[in-house]
């Protein structure tokens, strides 16, 4: 007599209760339905052949590599990939996130710098669009970095799918071979400290150049907030044009911004560490003409200068990002704020002003715990008192015949309770109130406040 196992009936259908059988192109279309839900995906993976392959490729499409137990996390994957290499194709974002485990040095302490598993694991990502490695700049030293993970990430950079890379906090990094990558079309570096010697180290590890001579366009989007030696580096690779050959026969490539789309800079307030900064990020505008985008943080002490931004012929959108103190309460037109309302002015009466459509302010406020006030006032007391300010700003938008919308946006900083958005509602009108006047020509004027 034949045995039944328990896989055999655990197939069969349970007497009484009625089956379906759904066409697999339905399925297909149930689960493409619920890609943004990793709790169903992760339900659909568990019914059956039929469900599974197709939601496994969905929850297999974004990679996140970290705490806790990132080790672990990386033998397993590297398995599962030599087993399914599908799932591995089906990638297209890796997110590596390094903590410190503790603070016992000066360098990195995290598991990237003790890792055996990963520099074995990323030549698994065949397919790959997107890399993030996320880090702490006191932390995360990439020369503590094993050699064999350092190319490997490198070989992984270089490959011709991989079209954005996110690098965030990490000091002692090379970037120059990131910068003439012809296939990268979006490069964010924030909170990186690059190689002390990287203008004369072109590719890292002594490894042969890639790059032919001539011109690189690829990139679409440039984020280099709270990086000053990477955009150093950036306005070097931009002179690197001299015919002349190194000595070991190679030619440099040169970085065109001329499709660059997307431009996010910050000013510094450390000018004896990073002498001559602005001059470089002017340079740097320069050589941007086509932007349609450009988010401007502020530092205090900068200079007007980086509001000269005339060359962007297609500039449809611009957001400057500042802190509320650099605008004084009864002297609006003092200081840092002066300087942002005479760069505002200056570039609305330009004889050739940019196709300006959409303004955004992004305006931070301190913890309200740290003026000993209550959240209502210290917002007024922030906010309402600089309206004056405010309206000055908006007249100079006003004189953009193409400007469309406004926005307004009151950052605070608050680790209390968070309170309902009702606490701010009175003033949020108070302030539009006041600038509605002046931008009543336009479609759309908004203001909100978000902590």
């Amino acid at each position: 007599m034949r045995r039944v196992t328990r896989s055999v009936t655990r197939n069969q259908p349970i007497p009484g209760i009625p089956t379906v059988d759904i066409p697999p192109e339905l399925i297909s279309m149930i689960v493409d339905y619920l890609e943004d839900d990793r709790p169903s995906l992760k339900a659909c993976s568990l019914v059956n052949n039929a469900w599974s392959q197709r939601a496994r490729e969905l929850l297999y499409r974004e990679v996140f590599l970290g705490p806790p137990k990132p080790h672990i996390r990386c033998k397993q994957l590297r398995k599962v990939f030599q087993a399914h290499p599908r799932l591995a194709k089906g990638t297209r974002t890796l997110a590596i996130v390094e903590r410190a485990k503790s603070v016992k040095t000066d360098f990195a302490d995290g598991w990237l710098v003790s890792s055996k598993e990963i520099a074995s694991l990323l030549p698994l990502f065949t397919s790959l669009e997107e890399i993030q490695i996320v880090g702490d700049p006191e932390y995360l030293n990439w020369g503590l970095v094993p050699v064999d993970t350092r190319e490997a990430f490198f070989d992984l950079f270089s490959r011709p799918h991989v079209k954005t890379i996110i690098l965030d906090g990490i000091f002692n990094m090379q970037i120059t071979p990131l910068v003439f990558l012809p296939h990268l079309e979006v490069l964010e570096i924030r909170q990186v400290e690059v190689y002390r010697g990287e203008e004369d180290a072109f590719l890292p590890l002594n490894k042969p150049s890639r790059i032919d001579a001539g011109k690189v366009k690829g990139l679409r989007a440039l984020d280099v907030c709270d990086s000053p030696t990477a955009l150093d580096v950036f306005f070097k690779c931009l002179e690197v044009a001299g015919p002349d050959p190194r000595p070991d026969g190679s030619r440099a490539a040169v970085l065109d911004l001329q499709r660059l789309e997307e431009l996010w800079l910050c000013t510094t307030k450390d000018e004896e560490t990073y002498p001559g900064f602005e001059t470089v990020a002017v340079a740097t505008l320069k050589n941007c003409s086509n932007v349609t985008f450009y988010s401007l943080t502020l530092d205090h002490g900068f200079s007007p200068t980086v509001f000269e931004v005339n060359g962007f012929r297609n500039l449809t959108t611009f957001c400057i990002h500042f802190t509320i103190d650099m605008i004084h309460i009864w002297s609006w037109n003092d200081g840092e704020g002066g300087k942002i309302l005479e760069g505002l002015e200056a570039l609305s009466v330009h004889p050739s002003p940019p196709p300006l459509q959409r303004f955004g302010l992004m305006i931070e406020s301190m913890d309200p715990k740290e003026t000993g006030i209550d959240f209502d006032t210290h917002v007024r007391n922030s906010f309402v008192h600089r309206t004056v300010w405010l309206r000055h700003a908006a007249h100079a938008l006003a004189k953009f015949p193409k400007l469309q919308s406004v926005y307004v946006m009151l950052e605070v900083s608050a680790t209390g309770t968070v309170l309902p958005p009702e606490t701010w509602r009175d003033f949020v009108r108070e302030v539009e109130g006041q600038l509605s006047p002046i931008t009543s020509g336009k479609s759309v004027t908004s203001l909100d406040a978000t902590r």
